[in-house]
C-alpha cells in the first residue's frame, strides 16, 4: 500500500472542515490534532488552510509533492503523512 501524497493528505484532512470555509480550526478536530494545526498555520491566523496543510505534508514527506515515495519505510524517518497514529503502550 502506498502512502498518500501531500494533496491526498490535505484532502483527507479537509474532510474535518465542518463549516466548509476551507480552513481547519481547533474546534473542528480532535485535541490530539491541535499541535498539527498549529504547525501547519503558517500565517498565524489560528486556522490551517488546504494550502498550509499541503505544504506541511510536503515538508514532512521530504518535499515529495504529489509523488509516491514507494516502500513502507521504517521507524521515524522525519516525515510521511499527517495521519495521526495510535499511541503505543507498554504491555
Amino acid at each position: 500500500m502506498r502512502r498518500p501524497n501531500a494533496a491526498e493528505t490535505a484532502k483527507r484532512m479537509m474532510a474535518f472542515d465542518k463549516n466548509k470555509d476551507g480552513k481547519l480550526t481547533k474546534d473542528e478536530v480532535s485535541e490530539r490534532m491541535h499541535p498539527l494545526l498549529k504547525e501547519a498555520d503558517a500565517n498565524g491566523d489560528g486556522a490551517a488552510s488546504r494550502e498550509e496543510i499541503t505544504k506541511l505534508a510536503e515538508k514532512r514527506a521530504g518535499g515529495q509533492s504529489g509523488r509516491d515515495r514507494g516502500g513502507r519505510g521504517g521507524g521515524d524517518q522525519g516525515g510521511g503523512t499527517l495521519t495521526p497514529q495510535r499511541p503505543q503502550f507498554d504491555k
